[in-house]
């Protein structure tokens, strides 16, 4: 972190993005935010803004913000109303910070059920429990690795279809979905059915 912060500070760039070098960039950005290296040396975080980057890694806040439950927080927010209202269904879950309470939030959710490791690389220590000797380990296992973890209803077998969305300063948007082929990533055209987007 000091050696990113003497580089900021030894070049002055006017801007950053955080989004390009996965969740290292994130992390440190984060970081260098909170430590007010950015402000002080008025480095601009162009792209994604630093709080939406902490409500899209900290589980508990994603899953509020999902079901439309920052409306209160627009006012004092950096994020657009876009992003804290977009009251979508997601699977029943609930973000722990010990082992106990994750197999109490697994029993009322019903097994099996999917833990997902917050702030962590790649979803290092996530992964599925199909009945509570496995979540004991899982969780054990993600909670050494990260203060908080979300146990949530498993959806194996859904499929998952991920975009990445530009827009520019005019608000002119592009789409990017991206589909894993043979641990390679293939950019296409939107070509789903509107019964495959459940529209």
């Amino acid at each position: 972190m000091d050696y990113v912060a003497y580089v900021l500070e030894k070049e002055r760039p006017d801007g950053i993005l955080l989004t390009f070098g996965g969740q290292s960039a994130f992390n440190v950005g984060i970081e260098l935010d909170c430590m007010g290296v950015l402000d002080r040396l008025g480095v601009q975080v162009l792209g994604t803004p630093i709080h939406t980057l902490e409500v899209s890694e900290d589980r508990d806040l994603f899953v509020q913000a999902l079901k439309g439950m920052f409306r209160i927080l627009i006012a004092s927010s950096l994020l657009t109303p876009s992003i804290l209202e977009i009251d979508i269904p997601v699977a029943q879950s609930t973000a722990v910070s010990t082992v106990n309470v994750a197999l109490a939030a697994a029993e009322k959710i019903g097994y099996p059920v999917i833990m997902r490791s917050a702030f962590t690389l790649g979803g290092l220590g996530s992964g599925f429990a199909n009945n509570p000797e496995e979540l004991r380990d899982l969780s054990a296992r993600g909670l050494a690795l990260s203060p908080q973890v979300l146990v949530e209803r498993s959806m194996k077998g859904w499929k998952e279809v991920e975009y990445e969305v530009v827009r520019d300063g005019a608000n002119v948007r592009v789409f990017l979905h991206f589909i894993p082929v043979q641990h390679l990533l293939m950019s296409q055209i939107l070509s789903y059915s509107e019964h495959d987007y459940m529209l």
